[in-house]
């Protein structure tokens, strides 16, 4: 299947809208990563599909896929009627029509993200936003659980000098993409919604990606349809549980070029951390937009501090304020380097 250069930089994503809505956003980590980070100038972008949790891309694509299938299975049943061989083929499996459809349709999926994959794949990195008043000056505590346990420290980045980062890097270097986006949860969510139905030529992909496979032949894709594969892995990408819904996560999306496609200026190569297909890493050098840094609620904040202050002398960033989270967590987290009994 032909594939061309997206011209898509922002899906869905309005740059001013959502510096306005989140002025600040926040890094989850260790005290020991923000060493990392800093002496590497910036954030790690890592493949989509080596997220910790497997499931994310296949929640929004495989929905976005059954919603098309809704309504698009009359025509795959008219595609499969007309073809004898494919008919014969469905009869010597055992399987109707109607299973055939509903297996082929959650194929077009995986089909598209291939596509992706091969010429502009994704890379991601996250941020959470802090909404509520009590999350200003506490943090979010569900990411205080998962990081507390080892020395937990949010690392805030300003985000329109951010988004000024970004859009510098994508001037220089070989990328389609490089924005912020922000998560959906579950099929409910507004946003989801919207995006979905924004991307009005998602059906007439999905028939094209369909007729390939439904005639087991390989297909041309329209250039027309570059913008729509970029929208459904941004959507799919940008999607997880509603049980997650309180991390109110803003994605850095990062999607290189890996053609050799020429551009219309001298460009250098991302910085590549590795290049395994399917598994690859990306440096963002993103520091200079880091403004601040707050401790997990923690039994020995004080020592925590220290440290941070020590890595931020170490990499001549004393301008950035330290502060304590004020989350109320009764004994506070302990972390795992620390004797418990020393805590109250």
């Amino acid at each position: 299947m032909a594939y061309v250069r997206v011209h898509l930089a922002h899906p869905y994503i309005d740059d001013d809208a959502l510096t306005a809505q989140n002025s600040e956003l926040f890094h989850y980590t260790s005290a020991d990563a923000l060493d990392r980070i800093l002496s590497a100038g910036g954030l790690w972008a890592t493949h989509y599909r080596r997220l910790s949790d497997e499931s994310e891309f296949s929640l929004a694509s495989e929905s976005i896929a059954n919603r098309i299938y809704l309504a698009k299975r009359k025509f795959l049943r008219r595609e499969i009627e007309r073809r004898p061989r494919v008919k014969n083929r469905i009869a010597k499996d055992g399987r109707t029509i109607e299973q055939v459809i509903r297996d082929d349709s959650q194929t077009i999926p995986r089909t598209i993200a291939k596509l992706s994959d091969k010429y502009t794949p994704m890379h991601v990195t996250s941020f959470a936003a802090h909404v509520r008043d009590h999350e200003k000056t506490g943090g979010i505590l569900s990411l205080w659980r998962e990081y507390g346990r080892i020395e937990g420290v949010a690392i805030r980045f300003d985000t329109g000098r951010l988004q000024a980062i970004l859009s510098e890097i994508k001037a220089r270097q070989k990328y389609h993409g490089l924005f912020l986006s922000k998560v959906t949860y579950g099929e409910t969510d507004p946003t989801f919604i919207e995006r979905v139905q924004g991307a009005t030529g998602l059906e007439e992909l999905y028939e094209v990606v369909a007729r390939s496979i439904i005639a087991g032949k390989r297909a041309e894709l329209p250039r027309s349809f570059e913008e729509e594969v970029a929208k459904f892995m941004v959507t799919s990408i940008s999607h997880k549980h509603p049980s997650f819904e309180d991390e109110r996560e803003i994605r850095l999306v990062a999607s290189p070029l890996t053609t050799a496609e020429p551009f219309d200026r001298p460009v250098d190569e991302p910085d590549w951390l590795d290049r395994v297909e399917g598994s690859s890493r990306l440096l963002i050098r993103c520091v200079d937009a880091i403004d601040g840094v707050m401790i997990a609620p923690l039994c020995g904040q004080a020592e925590i501090e220290q440290k941070v202050l020590r890595i931020l002398s170490m990499h001549g960033r004393v301008d950035v304020p330290v502060v304590h989270s004020d989350t109320p967590i009764r004994g506070r987290i302990v972390p795992v380097a620390t004797n418990r009994a020393a805590c109250p």
